[in-house]
């Protein structure tokens, strides 16, 4: 009897072991894919910094302060502007970027178009109505209405004039499309040494989304929903983006690089097999005593059939 309820302890003291280590396996695993959740969403936030500065500031900001000059003729000034930035900033050509015109006194005055506007576009009534021209001022240089057309999403720059009222350009969507993938394949989106480690960007995977869902950029690579992260833009440089989503993961596969020891591996096979070896041990000692008690009941059968044979 002793000796089986030695057996059972071990076998009580072998699973309390066995859930103990599955529990802190699963809390180490818990804490590295945070870990990697917490890089995914600093890669989000870099992305879209980055895009907002190089938009923002490489183009609509500069354009923006040389298109609200005053002059004689001002659609005239608009193509000698836009002509002399055909050079690409950040994957964009500021030129194309402006792909409308109009000057707009405010209140109650139609605007007037001056470039790129057909006779029977109508000017976006959203951006006549948005709250956001309220916050146009000196420490805002100009704000960005974005009006759902259904098929995309159009971008409209809207800027105070030194004269009074406002000019207001339409950006093109697709002049606006290279700096997503530019900012994503030249700029770091880790810290330096990690970014060096992985030779860029490879262990994050993006998508940048439009504030109705629609794709607008998604770089290569293997993408994790489980560790991931998505960030809406809430800017306030203009409101260039905000509504937007980026949606950033990281590569499991990289996790040697961003962890040290990188994901834990699981132990529950090796686990599975030590139970097994221990309830193999225990059901051969089990068998060898039932074994021995049953020897020893023949060898006492056999010693008290012989001695009753020699008393008679």
């Amino acid at each position: 009897m002793l000796l089986l309820g030695l057996m059972l302890l071990s076998l009580i003291l072998l699973a309390a072991l066995t859930w103990q280590t599955v529990r802190a396996a699963r809390s180490q695993l818990a804490a590295a894919e945070r870990v990697l959740r917490d890089y995914a969403a600093l890669a989000a936030a870099e992305y879209a910094r980055k895009l907002q500065v190089g938009v923002g500031f490489s183009v609509l900001h500069r354009l923006g302060r040389q298109l609200v000059v005053a002059a004689p003729d001002p659609a005239a000034h608009a193509r000698e502007v836009l002509a002399r930035h055909e050079q690409p900033v950040k994957g964009i050509e500021p030129g194309a970027a402006i792909s409308t015109l109009w000057s707009w006194v405010g209140e109650d005055a139609a605007p007037v178009p001056l470039l790129g506007v057909s006779a029977d576009e109508p000017f976006p009534p959203e951006v006549l109505d948005s709250p956001a021209l309220a916050g146009l001022g000196s420490d805002l240089p100009f704000v960005v209405v974005h009006v759902d057309r259904g098929e995309s999403t159009h971008a409209y720059a809207v800027y105070p004039r030194p004269s009074g009222g406002y000019l207001v350009t339409g950006l093109e969507a697709s002049a606006l499309a290279p700096a997503y993938a530019w900012v994503w394949a030249n700029e770091a989106l880790l810290p330096d040494v990690l970014a060096r480690r992985m030779d860029g960007n490879r262990a994050i995977h993006l998508r940048f989304k439009d504030p109705s869902g629609r794709v607008l950029f998604e770089s290569p690579g293997r993408y994790d929903p489980y560790l991931r992260h998505t960030l809406e833009v809430n800017d306030d440089y203009g409101g260039i983006y905000r509504g937007y989503l980026v949606e950033a993961s990281v590569n499991p596969e990289f996790a040697d690089s961003l962890i040290i020891g990188g994901l834990p591996r699981s132990r529950l096979p090796l686990l599975l097999l030590l139970i097994a070896v221990t309830l193999a041990v225990i059901g051969a000692t089990f068998y060898l005593l039932l074994r021995e008690r049953a020897l020893a009941r023949l060898r006492n059968d056999f010693v008290a059939r012989v001695s009753h044979e020699l008393r008679t």
